[in-house]
């Protein structure tokens, strides 16, 4: 597992860039067209994050190139913001081109990526973390990466999943009964209130 990214669900994040929601006026497929852009253009980030890091390529380059690829994500954004869905897909092709580039600039120049001892996650609520298979890592990946990625060992994350575990039998009930699903939202039991109460979403 060491250096790969954790296999959560593949969807679009805010990597300096946001896509909306495609406009109404336009037909399924340019919205698909988009938003398969826009995927790629996210795989090919989060590739380069786990190799290199959370905003190190940027950091490695030189200040004419940072300030390029810089353009390249406003640009985007810019794009984004707009209705021409063909426009949206040239720069999104651009930030790959530029992701690609800064990766081999770093290499050319020696650079070494992510210690293989390292995997790099983006929660949904856009926390980083680092999570490690050896403990007494944190000022190495502080160092590294900065203090705002919060850095866990495996042994903590299991210790962590094996006591909720022990506290919520339906959790185990519903992997048991269908293998593979996967947990998309916690919703803590409010006081007084019955725990299953939600609607059913479908």
């Amino acid at each position: 597992m060491a250096g790969k990214w954790s296999k959560a669900r593949q969807k679009p994040r805010d990597l300096a860039y946001k896509a909306r929601t495609s406009p109404d006026m336009w037909s399924d497929e340019r919205g698909k067209a988009l938003n398969a852009a826009v995927q790629s253009l996210d795989q090919v980030a989060r590739a380069m994050e786990q190799k290199w890091g959370y905003g190190t390529l940027e950091r490695l380059a030189s200040p004419d190139l940072a300030a390029k690829f810089n353009r390249a994500k406003e640009n985007l954004q810019a794009a984004c913001d707009g209705d021409d869905h063909n426009l949206v897909i040239q720069k999104c092709e651009n930030m790959a081109k530029g992701w690609r580039l800064l990766d081999r600039k770093a290499t050319e120049a020696g650079c070494k990526p992510l210690d293989e001892r390292v995997v790099l996650h983006i929660a949904d609520s856009g926390q980083k973390y680092a999570f490690t298979n050896e403990s007494g890592l944190y000022k190495l990946i502080a160092d590294k990466y900065g203090p705002d990625v919060r850095v866990m060992s495996f042994d903590e994350v299991t210790r962590i999943m094996e006591d909720w575990h022990k506290s919520s039998t339906l959790l185990n009930g519903i992997k048991d009964a269908f293998p593979g699903s996967e947990v998309t939202k916690i919703n803590p039991k409010s006081e007084g209130k019955d725990l299953f109460d939600d609607e059913i979403p479908f």
